[in-house]
């Protein structure tokens, strides 16, 4: 029977770079929860559901910076170690009777990208896995490897082709070594190139691993990040904001909303907010934002619809940020839609039912009911076609060709359909704001029809 593959998790502790009340970098916070919460959802995420915590803290310490950790299905171990955490030889050896298969050695102070580790579990053998671009890292703070052929041949050299990640896969084989290892005082790096010269030890380069991630719309490098330093903390929080963030958007969400969303975000971050509560926080002003105009309020209505537009881009990015990805997360998608199209037909019944309001003859009768439907029949036809052909191709419309990612920009939807409605509320002919919408929409809808039609048929030919 295939044993199941378990992470050793060392904490260790750090000194000289952290105030009195917290001595290790693991218990920091970081958008939200500690930096070994964050491992362990990590880890859940990619199936790695045994773990043993080494450290030289109690139990009870540790489970004080593991807040949300219930759910995520772990079997957690705790190992104390009585020297003081700062040798991964000695931390790794002290798990060695828990283990009996092939295991993942993931340093709580190690900040990543969790495609790395999916990618690492699927490795066979012993594997490290490191960079060949280290432009944005500390070759100071990362020992330097020489690969060749996909294989390590030498660990914490003064020259190498890339650096150690911090991530590494191995094997019950390797303890007798790592004993030998921790009797004479050898470091992690050291222990690790004996194990290379007498193993044969491959290499993951997180720089090969695919940066395509359909629901991003874009491509982002596997993020990795090591904190020694509440400083490294802060420039790791920056860098995960950053790669939060979709591409291929519409001009109003990249030029505007991206900003504003990336400044609170920063903050928002560290709350115990969660994504699915700022969902449903964003649909209750939504539907504020139907009430008003139901009642009238138009003005005050069509400001509110900028304030949702940033709101509806902050929960995906704070999942994103936090790492806690789910598939109850992408039914936000379907509210989003539904509080959208309310928007139109609130618009709608209310200039139906005020025809005198708008028009000195009283003449607008059931004409923006008749729009309303269109409106919702134009966006629901595009919105299928988008959601589609994603499902059938695995990648989204919009980033299929240069064309596509053009249109994008001005498609029809919600952050460009905003303008139109404050425009027309202002000037006092809401009616023409729901016919080029009506117009907008029915374009997207064309055009999206005829692009999915021309590149699933391209790919049926090859």
């Amino acid at each position: 029977m295939e044993q199941e593959m378990k992470a050793l998790v060392p904490v260790v502790q750090e000194s000289g770079s952290l105030d009195d009340k917290t001595d290790s970098i693991a218990f920091l916070k970081l958008c939200g929860s500690s930096v070994v919460e964050r491992t362990l959802v990590l880890l859940a995420s990619a199936g790695v559901i045994e773990v043993v915590i080494i450290s030289a803290y109690d139990k009870q310490t540790i489970e004080r910076h593991l807040q949300e950790v219930e759910d995520l299905g772990l079997h957690i171990e705790y190992m104390r170690v009585s020297n003081d955490g700062r040798r991964l030889t000695e931390a790794v050896l002290a798990a060695r009777n828990t283990i009996k298969g092939e295991f993942v050695v993931v340093p709580a102070n190690l900040v990543f990208d969790g495609r790395i580790l999916e990618h690492l579990k699927e490795k066979e053998g012993i594997t490290l896995c490191y960079d060949d671009d280290w432009s944005q890292h500390s070759a100071d703070t990362s020992a330097k490897l020489v690969v060749s052929n996909e294989r390590i041949e030498q660990i914490g050299a003064q020259e190498g082709n890339g650096i150690f990640v911090g991530l590494c896969k191995l094997s019950p084989e390797v303890f007798p070594l790592l004993e030998e290892c921790a009797y004479k005082g050898h470091t992690w790096i050291e222990s690790l190139q004996r194990i290379a010269d007498k193993f044969e030890v491959k290499g993951l380069n997180v720089s090969d691993i695919p940066s395509y991630v359909p629901g991003m719309r874009r491509r982002v490098r596997p993020f990795w990040c090591k904190v020694h330093s509440k400083k490294d903390l802060a420039s790791c929080k920056r860098q995960l904001v950053a790669s939060t963030q979709k591409g291929t958007l519409d001009f109003h969400a990249w030029y505007i909303n991206r900003h504003i969303e990336n400044k609170i975000l920063y903050y928002l971050s560290e709350l115990r907010i969660t994504p699915n509560q700022l969902t449903v926080l964003t649909n209750i002003v939504a539907y504020l934002v139907s009430f008003l105009f139901l009642t009238g309020h138009l003005l005050a209505g069509s400001l509110l619809t900028y304030a949702v537009s940033v709101m509806d881009g902050l929960d995906g990015k704070l999942a994103r940020i936090r790492g806690r990805l789910t598939k109850l997360g992408n039914i936000e998608h379907s509210f989003d839609f539904l509080f959208e199209q309310s928007w139109y037909v609130s618009l709608a019944w209310f200039l139906s039912s005020h025809p005198d309001r708008f028009s000195p003859t009283g003449a607008l009768g059931q004409a923006p009911l008749k729009i309303a439907l269109g409106i919702v029949l134009f966006n629901g036809f595009a919105t299928h076609c988008y959601m589609q052909f994603k499902e059938v191709m695995g990648i989204s419309l919009s980033d299929c060709a240069p064309f596509d990612r053009k249109f994008r920009r001005f498609d029809g939807r919600k952050n460009i359909y905003i303008y139109y409605i404050l425009l027309g509320v202002i000037l006092g002919v809401p009616l023409y704001s729901l016919f080029a919408i009506l117009i907008h929409g029915a374009v997207t809808a064309v055009v999206y029809a005829l692009r999915a039609c021309k590149h699933l048929k391209e790919s049926d030919v090859k």
